[in-house]
């Protein structure tokens, strides 16, 4: 009976893993497509980032200073947060590395089951250390969540302005409503001419994919012209004229 039981609770067990991670893969896709469509839509350079764990925070922060850069703001959204997630992190991995090294030492020194108080003295201050430094990069995780939010609730503007809010509620306080919120709106709002418009523009240093603004939108076989003054037409140019006097 009591192994029927615990095969029972086993069982259990396997079909509650299976499905949380099963809900996990399925948003996971959702919200990378809704990520790769929406950056596609906007020319932003490497949509594909948006299936590479931090690539996605870079693509929310692109597509949030894309939607800026239409209102005539410039900010870097995209390199704030792909900082912060992957310093976070890096930063919990090093912590986790420095306490299980101070593990390990305390168990060396108190290998005959006595702690006596120097060795106290001499673990309480590294230990003291990494604890602060736990809270900072706690603090730092806590501010890429809210800046996350805040280009989330940018998304919800550029593509559905007249219910952002309430998307944004429903992304904030549903539980597991994010992704299928994000795909909600992956085919609305404003979209560049041309989705590969930043190849065929030069790499502006202050903006890095390249997207002149658009107000409506083109046909799909229009070709984007280079709004970029063309060098070598110019020095032809000049040679005709000069020839000419």
């Amino acid at each position: 009976m009591g192994e029927a039981v615990a095969i029972g609770v086993l069982v259990v067990l396997i079909f509650v893993y299976l499905l949380l991670m099963g809900f996990l893969i399925v948003s996971y896709v959702f919200q990378s497509l809704a990520l790769h469509n929406l950056a596609r839509r906007r020319g932003i350079a490497n949509p594909w980032l948006a299936w590479i764990p931090f690539g996605d925070y870079w693509i929310i922060g692109a597509l949030a200073r894309d939607y800026d850069k239409q209102k005539g703001i410039n900010r870097r959204w995209d390199k704030v947060l792909l900082f912060l997630s992957i310093a976070g992190i890096a930063s919990f991995f090093v912590i986790y590395i420095v306490l299980f090294v101070l593990i390990i030492m305390l168990g060396l020194q108190t290998s005959d089951g006595t702690l006596t108080d120097e060795i106290a003295l001499e673990m309480i201050t590294p230990i003291l250390i990494v604890y602060v430094f736990l809270i900072l990069v706690m603090i730092a995780m806590m501010a890429l969540q809210a800046l996350t939010y805040v280009c989330t609730y940018k998304i919800f503007e550029s593509t559905v302005p007249e219910k952002a809010l309430k998307h944004f509620l429903i992304y904030l306080l549903v539980p597991f409503a994010a992704p299928f919120c994000l795909f909600a709106c992956r085919n609305k709002g404003y979209e560049n001419p041309d989705p590969m418009a930043y190849i065929y523009n030069p790499v502006d240093k202050d903006y890095s994919y390249y997207r002149p603004t658009v107000t409506g939108s083109t046909p799909a076989d229009e070709v984007v012209t280079n709004p970029q003054p063309d060098m070598q037409t110019e020095e032809t140019a000049t040679e005709e004229q000069t020839d000419t006097e």
